[in-house]
């Protein structure tokens, strides 16, 4: 019965850890809680510029309108108004204001803050923020070489040789498992 609680945890564990691996990095969405039952989502945690985000905030009344900025933490400064949102009603009988918006082209890389600003009811703060990290747009160059040849591909993508060596080590780890517990049983039975 042991054996069979350990290779399932033992198996569990490789599964989670396979799919973790195997996983795309993704800017996955991010929601912050408020006191008082108020909440900002913002659609990406990590976006570029020129990116579409949806950030919605709910806890307002039906009708109130909210307004969205954005606010640089890193320098340069900047404050944009994104803009404004009317609530609409939602399952738990507040208003949920959702505004679609682009990040400007030329956006600096770094932190900034989006904030719904709107009039709350009950215990709610007027204002609920949540972070957003702007990272540099990669450019392409072309570069012209006079020598006649072309230049070597430098570097490698590892993402592959990474995931590849880590199911190897699991796998090490499991026959390494089942190795101790063949000793163990031969220990037992002599």
């Amino acid at each position: 019965m042991r054996v069979a609680r350990t290779s399932i945890a033992v198996g569990s564990l490789l599964v989670a850890a396979l799919l973790v691996t195997l996983a795309p990095a993704s800017s996955a969405k991010t929601t912050v809680s408020y006191p008082g039952g108020c909440v900002i989502v913002l659609s990406k945690v990590v976006a570029l510029p020129g990116d579409q985000l949806t950030v919605s905030s709910s806890g307002y009344p039906v009708g109130a309108p909210v307004t969205f900025t954005l606010r640089a933490v890193t320098p340069p400064p900047s404050h944009t108004t994104l803009g404004t949102a009317t609530a609409v009603a939602n399952s738990s009988g507040t208003g949920t204001a959702t505004l679609v918006f682009t990040l400007p082209a030329n956006l600096h890389p770094g932190l900034y803050i989006v904030t719904a600003t709107g009039v709350p009811p009950g215990q709610c703060d007027p204002s609920v923020s949540t972070n957003l990290n702007v990272s540099a747009r990669q450019t392409s160059t072309t570069t012209v070489a006079t020598g006649g040849g072309t230049l070597p591909r430098t570097g490698t993508d590892s993402g592959l040789l990474l995931q590849v060596a880590f199911v190897l080590i699991a796998l090490g780890g499991l026959v390494t498992l089942a190795a101790r517990k063949r000793v163990a049983r031969v220990r037992v039975d002599s």
